[in-house]
């Protein structure tokens, strides 16, 4: 179904495991995975959007990716991914492309399409500021406390917070973007969704925001596995 065409080594510069679907399409989907996230996890959505008639070129970034030790890898990780997309839409013939990201793929995702654009942006369980998560979330809690004994968050900040701030330079006029979020996500909480909505919509984006049911951000992050007649409907839509 889908072939594995790049395996990661953060250290050569790979930061993510790249898949691609072996049926020729007119319509790609660019699908940006989370942090932990694996091609298994996503298997239901991957196997439904193939059916649909879509082409899937797959980016899983491993966790180096978010490496306190090695905080300039996101930077070179989001390069990787526009450098990506842009072959593969130099090399494929289509008519049609679209870009999906859930949580941190959507973050990158956010970054990517300041430099390839795309008329249609998904984001599943995304939407907060990356430096902000990374000072309050469990899963960072053995960095923060290796970043404490050396120093503290200054050059987490000098190399990250560019980045949860970058699209608000850039004009975003003709995207248009679909979030899926829960309203018991304890990372991306309601009030930085709604920070980041606004500053997206200041940006010129056009936003369709589902906020439903009550799971926890894992939750959201595999719902993805059930939102694939939503997603192809949104990608059909003519007007918002």
């Amino acid at each position: 179904m889908l072939k594995k065409t790049q395996t990661a080594n953060p250290a050569r510069g790979q930061f993510y495991q790249q898949y691609q679907s072996k049926r020729s399409s007119k319509k790609t989907l660019y699908f940006i995975g989370p942090y932990t996230g694996r091609k298994f996890y996503f298997l239901p959505f991957f196997w439904v959007v193939q059916w649909l008639g879509y082409r899937i070129v797959y980016l899983q970034p491993v966790n180096a990716v978010l490496d306190s030790s090695q905080p300039q890898w996101l930077e070179q990780a989001i390069v990787q991914a526009q450098d990506v997309i842009y072959a593969d839409r130099k090399e494929v013939q289509r008519d049609e492309d679209y870009l999906l990201g859930v949580s941190l793929g959507s973050y990158i995702g956010l970054n990517v399409i300041l430099t390839e654009r795309f008329k249609k942006f998904v984001v599943i369980a995304g939407g907060a500021p990356l430096a902000d998560i990374f000072r309050t979330h469990y899963l960072f809690y053995s960095q923060r406390r290796k970043l404490r004994k050396n120093g503290g968050f200054e050059h987490i900040d000098a190399h990250w917070k560019k980045f949860d701030e970058a699209f608000k330079k850039h004009q975003l006029n003709g995207l248009r973007v679909l979030g899926f979020n829960s309203r018991a996500d304890h990372m991306i909480t309601q009030q930085r969704l709604q920070a980041f909505m606004d500053e997206l919509i200041k940006a010129g984006a056009k936003i369709e925001s589902r906020l439903t049911h009550f799971y926890p951000h894992e939750v959201q992050a595999f719902s993805t596995n059930w939102r694939m007649f939503a997603v192809d409907k949104f990608f059909k839509k003519t007007d918002m």
